[in-house]
């Protein structure tokens, strides 16, 4: 992956060429790993339009890396569910405006309420992204997260541990006022979105307090997987409340990501 300031787009041709290849070798599940996957709303149509003329009529299409909400209206999450797609993420960031406004993500509260809530009543399995330590975020700011992680019927919630890339803005705040806890050649080496060890503080959130908001999110996220599986499952009655726990247990969970035959059975027991 290479990341910078300039957006390099496949063309939709190109795009479903590639699926066509693999779809001729038996294979209907695909994946846009695409942080910007929505952002030009022409070439989503296009695409859509070219899996229906091939007659590709039995995908099943994710984009869990996080589309923005401002760029995912209903007209085109209903063309996308029309072709395959079924389980979406957006980069939802935080939990309130001040935060937004402080990460300069130049979308309000309301336009992502309003992508959540359409996006759940198409259907979509749903996944939100947020970040934990954002310049000027307080242990309130992250309450308000938590509400909002807990408040929708969505599929998964994700709280991610803020790596600072070098030559960022963030990277440069905090070098200049000396809040890394660690060296780069130290984190961008060993901690992960998932690591409970912060990188960094801010005066509005200590190491200590940062710690203990990445386990807070953490038991969030079980429960959010937890109310999805006992939806996904309320065909098994009593006994998706039991099995619950067990299936969105950390150990499960590592063990399915590195099990093809449990991650199989997981999509099959939950309709996918």
């Amino acid at each position: 992956m290479v990341a910078g300031r300039q957006l390099r787009f496949r063309s939709a041709e190109h795009v479903v060429d590639e699926i066509a290849y693999w779809y001729e070798r038996g294979y209907r599940k695909f994946n846009f790993v695409d942080d910007n996957f929505t952002f030009k709303y022409d070439r989503v149509y296009a695409i859509c339009d070219l899996i229906e003329e091939r007659g590709f009529n039995d995908l099943k299409i994710t984009n869990a890396n996080g589309i923005r909400a401002d760029k995912a209206d209903r007209d085109l999450l209903i063309r996308m569910r029309e072709v395959g797609f079924y389980y979406i993420g957006f980069g939802v960031e935080c939990g309130n405006d001040k935060i937004l406004k402080n990460i300069k993500k130049g979308e309000t509260m309301a336009q992502i309420r309003e992508a959540i809530e359409t996006a759940c009543d198409l259907g979509y399995d749903v996944v939100l992204n947020f970040l934990v330590g954002s310049p000027g975020e307080t242990w309130e700011d992250i309450e308000d997260s938590v509400a909002m992680a807990l408040e929708y019927p969505v599929m998964d919630v994700r709280f991610n541990n803020i790596t600072p890339t070098p030559r960022s803005e963030l990277f440069e705040w905090l070098e200049e006022n000396d809040y890394f806890i660690q060296t780069p050649e130290q984190y961008l080496n060993s901690v992960t979105s998932w690591s409970y060890e912060p990188v960094y503080y801010t005066p509005d959130l200590s190491a200590d307090e940062k710690r203990r908001a990445l386990q807070y999110t953490r038991k969030t996220r079980k429960k959010v997987l937890e109310k999805a599986f006992i939806r996904k499952t309320k065909r098994f009655g009593p006994l998706a409340k039991l099995v619950a726990p067990i299936v969105t247990s950390d150990r499960f969970m590592d063990a399915m990501m590195y099990s093809p035959k449990l991650l199989k059975l997981a999509e099959k027991i939950r309709g996918n």
